[in-house]
């Protein structure tokens, strides 16, 4: 993967994490209208600080590796894709922020290094010594930056530097809470095994069933699953907006039968 080149450090950038997480941004221009209008779905004219747009379509994506806990599958990131299933990348190189850590900090920052972990070197490049943070970066810099309702015009007078990358880490989070992939199929009999192997159909119906719209089940080469992306659409704001399941616009990579779902 490309990753964009850092730019200088910003001072205000290591301000008070605190301050960053618990912040709640405002659009005076928005209407009621506007925060109840589902993305990819408006036929009128809405400012882009009120709804996602023109990626509307939002996907919270988990990997499954030998990381993490054992009872959990891990985040790999929240993108942001157009209606089609396409998507832009690296949007505001201006907003690429030295350090995803230095805008979280406390209880989320727990959090996202025992669950958000780097499984596949996308954060190495970044920062050899902390991958997962290389990660989070990644993630940020890649899909955060092209997120209509985190640039910064949107916060209004009370917006601080890099207060939108700490919102799209804790809207990230939030959503990856919701979606307890290892408990949805435990509940439907699918359980890590090193023996045992499924079908897509098992994958696709039960994952389908608990979210309530049918999710992109990835797997590598060898037939292992891996991967899971969750699709949604949205009405407001990704830092307090209304998320609304949708259908994935990808077909499964996985095979029809012979899926191995390895323990850790």
């Amino acid at each position: 993967m490309h990753i964009p080149a850092v730019p200088a450090v910003l001072s205000l950038l290591l301000a008070s994490a605190a301050a960053f997480t618990t912040s709640t941004p405002s659009s005076p221009s928005c209407t009621l209208h506007d925060l109840r209008t589902l993305s990819c779905h408006n036929s009128t004219s809405i400012p882009p600080c009120c709804i996602e747009s023109p990626s509307g379509l939002l996907l919270q994506t988990q990997y499954w590796s030998s990381l993490g806990p054992q009872n959990s599958w891990t985040i790999h990131g929240l993108w942001s894709d157009f209606c089609d299933g396409t998507y832009p990348a690296y949007c505001d190189a201006s907003r690429a922020y030295p350090s995803a850590a230095a805008v979280v900090g406390g209880a989320l920052e727990k959090f996202m290094r025992k669950y958000w972990l780097d499984v596949d070197g996308t954060g190495a490049a970044v920062d050899p010594a902390e991958p997962d943070q290389g990660l989070w970066k990644h993630e940020w810099d890649k899909h955060g930056t092209c997120m209509s309702t985190l640039v910064p015009g949107c916060y209004g007078a009370g917006y601080r530097p890099a207060m939108e990358a700490a919102d799209y880490f804790k809207a990230t989070v939030q959503l990856f809470r919701r979606l307890d992939t290892f408990k949805f199929l435990k509940k439907c009999g699918i359980t890590p095994s090193a023996a045992r192997t499924y079908t897509r159909a098992e994958f696709v119906g039960c994952l389908g069933a608990a979210h309530g719209a049918t999710p992109f089940v990835g797997c590598d080469s060898e037939g292992r699953v891996n991967e899971l992306w969750y699709y949604y659409h949205l009405r407001g704001k990704v830092v307090d907006g209304k998320w609304e399941e949708t259908e994935t616009t990808r077909t499964s990579s996985c095979p029809e039968t012979g899926i191995r779902y390895l323990p850790k």
